[in-house]
């Protein structure tokens, strides 16, 4: 008995993360169609990584050998994040953040450039904020709909604390 019900347990592990792996790819399908779109109604010529999803431009490289990591994990930033409307979500300059408590994809582009560093980039939404939903606590009061895409442009002033 208790080996057939550890083989339905396992069973029933495996046809949920089946569904679970095809709603993610139909998701990212979606959202690279989305920014596709985006990138030629704009005229944008933008690199991509597949492993990511993330499509960008590094405007300024920066100081490479000062890069953000989970270990300098504040950071001071120019910024402003989009939506594909391009209704503006949050904007700020010369804004000291914690590196480690934004979405996975903002942390992947801005890791590429170094301190003084620029990066233009375009987060699918399994990067971003995924199936989240909220309105921005900013001037622009924008809803953040579930499964956005974001487009953000970055400057990295500083890495480590002021």
């Amino acid at each position: 008995m208790k080996r057939e019900l550890l083989v339905l347990i396992a069973l029933m592990i495996g046809l949920l993360s089946g569904c679970l792996n095809d709603d993610y790819a139909d998701q990212n399908n979606a959202d690279q169609e989305k920014i596709k779109a985006y990138i030629e109604k704009n005229g944008l010529s933008l690199d991509y990584d597949p492993n990511s999803g993330i499509h960008y431009k590094i405007l300024s490289l920066g100081d490479t050998t000062r890069r953000p990591t989970a270990d300098s994990s504040l950071i001071t930033v120019n910024y402003e994040g989009r939506l594909l409307t391009d209704s503006i979500f949050v904007k700020g300059d010369s804004v000291e953040m914690n590196y480690t408590r934004q979405p996975i994809g903002f942390q992947l582009g801005v890791s590429s450039i170094g301190e003084g560093g620029e990066i233009f980039m375009i987060l699918p939404s399994l990067v971003g904020y995924g199936s989240a939903s909220f309105v921005t606590d900013t001037p622009y009061q924008t809803t953040v709909p579930p499964f956005s895409v974001l487009v953000y442009e970055v400057e990295l002033l500083k890495v480590g604390s002021k």
